[in-house]
């Protein structure tokens, strides 16, 4: 199940997890993420967990569109399909009530080394 992510126990787990299988620097910490919901405009963090899943989702208004700050997903291969269906239902639930409902996803590179140095859980 989805919460959004409110006390300093999950800011750490978000951490830990954009660290493992995100991209995130070695050295985030709850604090930063604590740092970045007060600091930034309508900034919100939610994690799913289950039995197989693990996912963190982030998101942040810039003004005329809202994009995803944060995005890792902690499951095995044969679970990834479900987990980017949860993180897509996810995404349209969070434009659902919103006045903006333009939505970035800015991840990816041509460069093949920078896809696997930024995105670790996903890496080829």
């Amino acid at each position: 199940m989805w919460r959004e992510v409110i006390s300093l126990e999950d800011m750490e787990d978000v951490a830990s997890k954009r660290k493992a299988f995100g991209c995130a620097a070695d050295r985030l910490t709850g604090d930063m993420i604590k740092r970045s919901i007060k600091r930034k405009t309508d900034c919100h963090f939610y994690i799913y967990k289950s039995d197989k899943i693990e996912l963190v989702k982030g998101f942040k208004d810039m003004g005329d569109h809202i994009y995803i700050i944060s995005y890792s997903i902690k499951a095995d291969v044969k679970d990834y399909p479900e987990a980017l269906r949860l993180m897509a239902e996810k995404s349209k639930w969070y434009l659902k009530d919103r006045s903006l409902k333009k939505l970035v996803i800015g991840f990816g590179s041509k460069d093949q080394a920078d896809v696997n140095f930024y995105n670790k859980g996903i890496g080829k």
